[in-house]
């Protein structure tokens, strides 16, 4: 679906980009607000009730970007501050604590943002620069800053600058470099999914390359149970 058809009764603001978790989904209107709506256990969607109905975030009227998480949302506002709400377990609201919020939080330090990546427990983003910085969870390394630290609040990941694109799995972050499209990516690799050959946790950015396993070892990655770090005790909308 064209995400410009989306549009809410009460308004003539139309969407100019969507993010979907894991029970809800954000989308960006013309009109610089968000609209957020599914699962809310965690206030994700801004408050603190059930929207089956797109509805808009509080004190959001200024965002440029978005990107949820599983169960947390974020977006972009005037000047590359950043504001995020929703379940905060490992820290990856970035307002220094691991209290959940279902109203939108600043990000703090963070400035010349442009744009966001989210994922189960944590949080990148792309600064104008064109460096990232995280923040949240990081037993396996995916806020590439070459430890498995957590952090309540962004750093900058290692040795990565000339970003133009940011993506995010649950467990791992990928960067796209300049004109020519490198790659880069860090973080959870049980599955083999930084790209790298191996099914070695990456802390620090990689470029996908290597060879091809063998048969045998992508039958057994591919068998193997993966453990779910970061998951909140709760799992549901």
């Amino acid at each position: 679906m064209d995400v410009a058809a989306l549009q809410v009764a009460t308004t003539s603001a139309t969407a100019t980009a969507i993010s979907a978790g894991a029970y809800h989904t954000c989308a960006l209107m013309s009109n610089s607000t968000v609209r957020c709506w599914g699962g809310n256990s965690w206030g994700q969607l801004g408050d603190e009730a059930w929207h089956p109905i797109p509805t808009p975030v509080g004190g959001i009227s200024d965002a440029t970007a978005i990107a949820t998480g599983t169960y947390h949302s974020c977006a972009v506002v005037t000047g590359g501050a950043v504001k995020c709400w929703g379940w905060n377990g490992h820290g990856q609201l970035g307002d220094g604590g691991t209290t959940s919020r279902s109203s939108p939080a600043t990000v703090a330090g963070v400035s010349g943002a442009i744009a966001l990546a989210a994922g189960m427990s944590h949080t990148c983003a792309l600064l104008a620069v064109g460096t990232v910085t995280c923040w949240g969870y990081n037993d396996v390394g995916e806020l590439g800053n070459g430890t498995r630290t957590s952090s309540l609040s962004p750093v900058p990941v290692s040795a990565l600058t000339g970003v133009t694109a940011i993506d995010a799995g649950d467990y791992h972050t990928c960067a796209r470099l300049g004109a020519d499209g490198t790659v880069k990516c860090w973080g959870y690799n049980y599955q083999g999914q930084i790209g790298d050959g191996t099914t070695g946790d990456a802390l620090t950015p990689v470029v996908p390359s290597g060879s091809d396993p063998s048969p045998q070892s992508r039958r057994a990655a591919a068998t193997r149970a993966p453990s779910r770090p970061g998951v909140p005790r709760t799992v549901g909308g």
